[in-house]
């Protein structure tokens, strides 16, 4: 079930091995005025917590044997984590659950989590584990963005529940620690007849994607975009509130875990409308189909 639309951009990485070859040439010419240590200048290997290398991908399609990718992985920061939060757990004689399966026990709902409130010392270091989680989140690993989130609504006033929860998510990040996080910039393919193409110049004929004049000259090869959402309606047991995830791709690289006007200030072109995946059919025909009337 598919859709088009447009969404906003958070962050980027770059995603040819040219850009590589690039930046050497920009530190090139820098070391004619600076002096560098020998041995200083190479490609990064870490960046703000995020261990980053180039991997070796693999096409099984057979469209190119094999090439160069950048990847990033959270192994390094991932490792101190646990080893802090298991520090901590040993001097009240206490450990990390074993053989975790899931983030989250099955069935918890931390908004239906009634359990004694964490006095104020805790209530600090709960927040600094929140912190470590959203961080982590923040290097690839998305697997635990939504227990991440649920638990980051209750800052101020945590309950133990909600402690022991966070440190469920430390010893499942311990048993389950993906390796890294692909940067492919391949073009990705999705065929045509799989969408619904519809005329909406009569609806809104004065509409357009707003490009800014000071926007630099699109240069180098175009990208595609492409986003993958679900909500889990009226997910909140307490206020029925509901959760939205969003997945966004340029090419073939996950990128944020909202996004053409940060491409195109970059100056890299920008390929047609921005793909959208969505399961849910109502949102799907009243957002491709003109004639469709919402009823909700």
């Amino acid at each position: 079930m598919l859709m088009s639309g447009c969404v906003r951009p958070r962050s980027l990485m770059a995603l040819s091995i040219g850009s590589t070859f690039c930046a050497m040439l920009t530190m090139d010419s820098i070391s004619q005025f600076i002096t560098f240590q020998p041995g200083s200048i190479k490609p990064p290997a870490n960046y703000l917590g995020a261990n980053i290398s180039q991997c070796t991908l693999m096409d099984g399609n057979n469209v190119f044997p094999s090439k160069q990718v950048w990847a990033m992985s959270a192994q390094e920061y991932i490792k101190c984590a646990v080893d802090e939060a298991e520090c901590e757990l040993k001097l009240k004689d206490s450990y990390l659950p074993k053989k975790i399966e899931t983030p989250f026990l099955h069935g918890y709902r931390p908004e239906l989590d009634f359990s004694t409130e964490l006095d104020p010392q805790k209530i600090n270091y709960n927040q600094g584990l929140i912190g470590v989680l959203r961080r982590i989140v923040e290097l690839g690993r998305i697997d635990i963005i939504v227990p991440v989130t649920m638990l980051s609504r209750y800052p101020v006033s945590p309950r133990e529940g909600h402690l022991q929860q966070a440190y469920r998510i430390f010893a499942y990040l311990k048993q389950f620690n993906p390796p890294m996080l692909i940067f492919d910039d391949s073009e990705p393919i999705f065929p045509k007849n799989n969408f619904h193409m519809c005329d909406w110049n009569s609806h809104y004929p004065d509409a357009s994607e707003k490009i800014l004049v000071d926007a630099p000259e699109p240069l180098g090869h175009s990208v595609s975009t492409t986003c993958y959402v679900d909500a889990d309606h009226a997910g909140c047991h307490a206020t029925r509130q509901s959760h939205t995830g969003v997945l966004v791709y340029v090419n073939c690289a996950p990128v944020v875990w909202s996004l053409r006007y940060k491409l195109r200030m970059f100056g890299i072109p920008v390929d047609d409308a921005t793909i959208v995946f969505c399961d849910n059919q109502a949102v799907v025909i009243n957002s491709t189909h003109s004639e469709s009337t919402l009823k909700k």
